[in-house]
């Protein structure tokens, strides 16, 4: 039952990093490199169950299996500086240097401690503190992540992101909280087998934070810019047999180009409730219900129109 949940969660990295090379070509490559980073790190972190911990089997020798735990530890150490980073691409925020170079400064000291313990033979005290430390500063990333989201989360209209957002955030903090606990239930003398374990715990929650994301994948794929020909020559056909408005008209070539609805609205100067209302519109007056079906309209024959929208009502 174990080998077979860690199995899955390894399959669901492999599924989202296939799907990050084959369908998002045409995404900003910069968020698909950082989002690629993280992946990278916690697939790492993921896979370590089944190859140096006890209680799936050994499959590594001791000396590879201590090389192979540093280098987890090491990248899952980098995503104090990936996960930021991540969430400022996404929002398209503009970085403060001074905040970008002590973010960078703290994600070096969190992926070179592990190897620094082990070349320089830190002492048991000494490790113990620098994971408490490491965990502070995740614990202050995750908490940033939290923040960026909070205020950053209307520039999405779609209610769909919005709460692919809120599930991400509550998978890592229930990441962050259950290496916490598990770290102190181990200082107070407690085995935390009986609350947080993480052989179990990991894969499960790894696969959870994969779904999430490829739900964002798949919806992008949705709403990514369709190649339609001839959209100037059917639009005015939709004017005068639909009662589309000019405005309508403008929203619907936005529309089919794969801008969002917060887009649209900064690109006509109007609020994104008000092009909210314009698409809804739209579709109602085409009998369509998503831009997909809009895109599908438009590729069809004029002629069609009637007869396709007829037959939807």
């Amino acid at each position: 039952m174990l080998i077979a949940i860690n199995l899955i969660a390894f399959l669901s990295g492999l599924a989202v990093l296939v799907l990050l090379g084959l369908v998002l070509k045409d995404y900003p490559k910069v968020i698909v490199t950082g989002y690629l980073l993280i992946q990278v790190a916690l697939f790492l972190y993921c896979i370590d169950t089944l190859v140096i911990s006890p209680e799936t089997g050994f499959i590594l020798n001791e000396n590879w299996r201590a090389f192979f735990s540093n280098i987890k530890y090491s990248f899952h150490g980098s995503l104090i500086f990936l996960f930021p980073f991540f969430f400022h691409l996404l929002f398209n925020i503009r970085g403060i240097l001074p905040r970008n170079i002590i973010l960078g400064f703290t994600a070096l000291a969190s992926f070179t401690f592990p190897a620094a313990a082990l070349i320089f033979h830190f002492s048991p005290e000494t490790i113990h503190t620098g994971s408490y430390i490491q965990l502070g500063l995740f614990t202050v990333s995750f908490i940033y992540c939290d923040i960026l989201v909070g205020k950053n989360i209307r520039s999405y209209s779609q209610f769909k992101i919005r709460l692919l957002l809120v599930l991400f955030i509550i998978l890592i903090s229930m990441h962050l909280t259950g290496i916490l606990l598990q770290n102190i239930l181990i200082d107070m003398g407690v085995l935390p087998g009986f609350f947080v374990n993480e052989v179990w715990f990991n894969p499960i929650l790894y696969t959870g934070w994969n779904l999430v994301f490829l739900w964002f994948i798949m919806d992008y794929i949705e709403v990514k810019p369709i190649p339609v020909p001839g959209v100037d020559k059917k639009i005015p056909i939709l004017i005068n047999r639909f009662g589309i408005s000019p405005r309508e008209a403008e929203i619907i070539a936005y529309l089919i180009q794969g801008y969002s609805n917060n887009e649209i609205g900064k690109r006509l100067f109007i609020s994104g409730f008000t092009v909210k209302t314009h698409v809804q519109n739209v579709y109602q007056k085409l009998k369509i219900s998503n831009r997909v079906e809009l895109a599908n309209l438009f590729k069809s024959d004029p002629a069609l129109f009637e007869r396709e929208t007829r037959g939807k009502a």
